[in-house]
């Protein structure tokens, strides 16, 4: 780094902590500049003061950084941001007895599942008691509170995913930061010259009493005792992935820069630089689990009534929670409004969980059985029937005859094929277990985790296929690259199955690198070294396996790894010793190295060995993994026309990559139901406005009520027009002329006009036209219709000319017949006999043209697509289309 400025951020509660850390660091030619916030939300946020400088950050976590609002608002962004300048630093938090007013420590720690749930009921149960506040209080300032309440909520929708990401950086616990006069500080500024120098000098000041517990071991190994699993041990229990789904995630190193290649597990040597590259530190959003949308919309209605009575069924879920989900369902539904299936469906599996979550176990799956009952082929109910019963009656038998009729009904149902593998594995069916892995893999080859399940029921069964197993811990790793387990794996078998040692070596570094403090990584490789004859390599990696796990120290290991240490010293005189009559003694410490790995290897495997045992463990966690959130993308676009057709389709396509979506158009009954459908679904953020493009004034109004980010239009997409009549030019209606006219080019001015200043002064934006292929040829009849597209065609081609200056991208997008829309029943005044005009040929869909939007905007900001112009395979030009039917292309489908 070419900076010695350092920036010290942290929970102002913990200022103490960072001074001393300060202090010690005095004597370096580093400055420090400190960032500290608080509790409230009141003042400026943590992540808005450092996004704003361009140090390197020292962040201090603990218990009251987690638990501060204004340190966490926005902390994902930060650490997502700035990943590759920040250096967590773990410390313990205080907090003060009401009673006799002393101050204690308290323990700040996220690595186990238990203790990351602890966070996000934290703050899920601040923002319920914010909102029952507010239903509470008759006199607040609506704007302060709302604010507060917005914070909140969009902190306790982040926590997990803010902690997951914290755990798969290179973070540091307090001691570990000042061990060896604080090598890791030189180590994270580049500036290991100067760490030389600052360490000859480096004298502490002897530590007073603090009002804290004493830290742990710089190299404390966590102990099993807790109620949670240890993480390397769940990575080993069959069919635990559904119910501990943080298992593989680690400390993933910031070196990791490179992609893993596929290549298979018995590549010859000349792919080998291939296969170093399995780890990659590339930013990468997390894969979809493969939920349904009506598995989505089940679990956050659901959440609330979890939440009242204290469950856990649905509490690990990092996403966004809306204000609407947490009200009950009658205040949201009239008596007087339809209620649909599959509303009927939620409001069952809710009931259900209610009485399962109130001790009420058998009345809850009675409910489901009813349901059942009545609609025999619903996969929805069958589907969380089975987890009910996994969960609550540990019942895994009746809950996978319950998965069958799933499969049968959808065969590509991603989620029951995942849970039906988990529960065949507890039952032992490993066989069964694999086949439906296999059968996921053919729906859904990204689906999260199966690769690694794969690995581990092939390694552990079948024996005599472990190059198999290899292949799937490879494609683990690539596909989640915190699973150091799956690195771990691969590396054992790289050794053990296919006999290549060095790469073996090379895989456990990897482990290393993604988990610096595991367990066994460096044992297992020193012993590989000794195998190879690099005694002095086998000596140095067995002393610092013993200093991250001291149990592996034992008196054999110590006799056998010095007899190590000294041949690669040659040393004559043990050379012969080894040889000699003594030579029985010490080979039998080398016997007994090698039986050691074995022992300690099973501790690993205890818990599949004892798989009887874990109905205890899966009574405490969640049954099925929530989805992850939805990553959420700092821009606000504005679709015109949005309550139909490819306005709708784009809207859609933009709330589910995590836009805030401004949806326009003059039927505010669709704009409200539509905004809804959306945030239920995507859990996005959505503001629909009511107005006609056609009037500049009702523009004009629009768009002065929006506020905020809200304001800040980072995208255009000027979508709203019409074709009116279908005439030749000396017959067409006048209405029909001006109302196109109105609509394709007065609008599409008035919303330019209206949002491109903003832009400009912002020296960024994109604007993107929908036009038509009627604006790149005539076509009988098409006359004033041709004419505004054609002006749209010019209008893009002249925004462009002016704009570029400023940093803003125009763009246009040029579709063909497009079904999925009204456009031809707004042609034809509501024919809808005139209107069938796709029925003989397949034309495009409203969402092929919107993912055409979708990929011009999310170009590098340097690359500008001037235009798109698509058509579907059956239509060569306006007027020449293949009407022999559509059939071929549906079957495709």
């Amino acid at each position: 780094m070419s900076t010695n400025s350092i920036a010290l951020a942290y929970c102002a509660d913990n200022e103490s902590t960072v001074a001393e850390v300060q202090e010690h660091l005095s004597a370096s030619a580093y400055t420090f500049h400190h960032y500290s916030c608080n509790r409230s939300t009141d003042n400026n946020f943590l992540t808005d003061q450092l996004l704003g400088q361009s140090d390197p950050i020292l962040l201090f976590i603990s218990d009251n950084y987690l638990k501060s609002a204004q340190c966490m608002s926005r902390g994902l962004k930060l650490l997502q941001e700035k990943r590759h300048d920040i250096l967590p630093i773990i410390i313990d938090g205080i907090t003060e007895d009401p009673a006799t007013g002393q101050k204690k420590a308290v323990h700040t720690d996220f690595e186990r599942v238990s203790d990351i749930i602890q966070y996000i009921n934290y703050w899920q149960d601040q923002y319920l008691d914010l909102r029952r506040q507010k239903r509470q209080m008759n006199e607040l300032d609506e704007d302060h509170f709302n604010t507060h309440l917005k914070v909140m909520r969009e902190v306790s929708s982040e926590v997990g995913e803010f902690l997951r990401l914290l755990r798969s950086m290179n973070y540091l616990i307090l001691p570990q930061f000042k061990a060896n006069a604080y090598q890791q500080f030189f180590i994270f500024t580049e500036d290991e010259a100067s760490w030389t120098s600052f360490k000859t000098g480096f004298n502490p000041p002897v530590p007073q009493p603090e009002p804290t517990a004493p830290e742990p071991e710089a190299l404390e190994v966590e102990t099993e005792a807790e109620p949670d699993p240890d993480p390397e041990i769940i990575a080993n229990i069959p069919g635990i992935d559904k119910l501990y789904p943080e298992q593989s995630e680690s400390n993933v190193s910031p070196e990791m820069d490179e992609p893993v290649e596929d290549v298979p597990a018995e590549a010859p040597e000349s792919n080998e630089q291939e296969d170093e590259d399995i780890v990659a530190d590339t930013p990468t959003p997390e894969p979809e689990t493969g939920f349904s949308p009506e598995d989505e919309e089940t679990e956050t209605q659901s959440k609330a009534a979890d939440m009242e009575d204290g469950s856990e069924y649905w509490q690990q879920s990092g996403e966004q929670d809306h204000e609407e989900i947490f009200e009950p369902v009658a205040e949201e539904t009239s008596p007087e409004e339809e209620v649909s299936t599959e509303i009927q469906d939620q409001d069952r599996i809710e009931r259900a969980l209610s009485l399962l979550n109130n001790g009420q176990v058998e009345d809850g799956l009675q409910t489901m059985a009813d349901a059942i009952e009545a609609q025999p082929d619903n996969a929805t109910l069958r589907y969380h029937y089975a987890l009910m019963l996994a969960r609550s009656r540990k019942d895994y038998h009746s809950a996978r005859e319950e998965l069958l009729p799933v499969i049968e009904l959808d065969p590509e149902n991603t989620d029951a094929l995942f849970l039906l593998g988990e529960l065949e594995e507890l039952e032992g069916d490993f066989e069964s277990a694999r086949s439906h892995y296999l059968m996921l893999l053919d729906v859904d080859e990204d689906y999260p985790n199966v690769y690694y399940r794969l690995g581990m029921i092939t390694a552990a069964h079948f024996e005599e296929e472990r190059a198999e197993a290899a292949k799937y811990f490879r494609k683990a790793a690539k596909q989640d690259r915190s699973n150091y387990d799956a690195l771990y794996q691969y590396a054992l078998l790289l050794n053990e199955a296919l006999g290549k040692p060095e790469k073996a070596v090379k895989y456990f570094k990897k482990t290393l690198k993604v988990n610096a403090f595991h367990p066994f990584a460096y044992y297992d490789m020193a012993l590989v070294y000794h195998q190879l004859g690099e005694y002095r390599k086998a000596a140095d990696a067995y002393q610092k396996a013993i200093q991250i796990n001291p149990e592996l120290k034992t008196a054999e290991n110590d006799e056998a790894f010095a007899i190590a240490a000294a041949q690669a010293e040659g040393n004559t005189h043990e050379k012969q010793t080894s040889t000699s009559a003594s030579g029985t003694v010490n080979m039998s410490a080398i016997e007994a190295l090698k039986d050691s790995i074995v022992q300690l290897e099973q501790l690993l495997r205890e818990k599949e060995e004892t798989v009887n045992d874990l109905e205890g463990q899966l009574a405490a966690r969640p049954a099925t993994p929530p989805p992850p959130p939805r990553p959420k993308v700092d821009q606000t676009v504005l679709i015109t026309g949005a309550t139909s057709g490819i306005g709708k389709a784009t809207a859609s396509l933009f709330a589910e990559k995590g836009y805030r979506v401004i949806i326009t158009g003059r039927r505010r009954e669709r704009l409200d139901l539509f905004r809804s459908q959306l945030t239920e679904q995507f859990e996005a953020e959505v503001m629909p406005l009511t107005f006609d493009v056609r009037s500049e004034q009702e523009c004009e109004a629009a768009l002065h009520q929006l506020s905020g980010q809200w304001a800040e239009i980072d995208i255009l997409i000027n979508n709203a027009g019409k074709a009116k009549g279908l005439a030749p030019v000396h017959e067409g209606e006048l209405r029909h002329w001006e109302e196109m006219i109105d609509t394709n080019l007065k609008g599409l001015l008035y919303m330019t006009r209206l949002v491109a200043p903003g832009m400009v002064a912002r020296g960024t934006g994109h604007i993107i036209n929908v036009c038509s292929t009627a604006g790149k040829e005539a076509y009988p009849n098409g006359n004033v219709y041709n004419a505004t597209k054609f002006g749209v065609d010019g209008l893009t081609k002249a925004m462009r000319m002016d704009l570029h200056k400023h940093g803003v991208r125009v763009g246009m997008v040029s579709p063909a017949h497009v079904e999925e829309t009204e456009f031809a029943l707004v042609r034809f005044d509501g024919d809808e006999s005139r209107a069938r005009i796709y029925e003989d040929f397949k034309p495009l869909a409203s969402h092929d043209v919107a993912e055409s939007i979708y990929f011009i905007v999310n170009q590098p900001a340097h690359v500008n697509i001037l235009d798109v112009v698509l058509q579907g395979t059956q239509q060569a030009s306006s007027t020449i289309i293949d009407r022999s039917g559509r059939d071929r292309y549906e079957e495709e489908e």
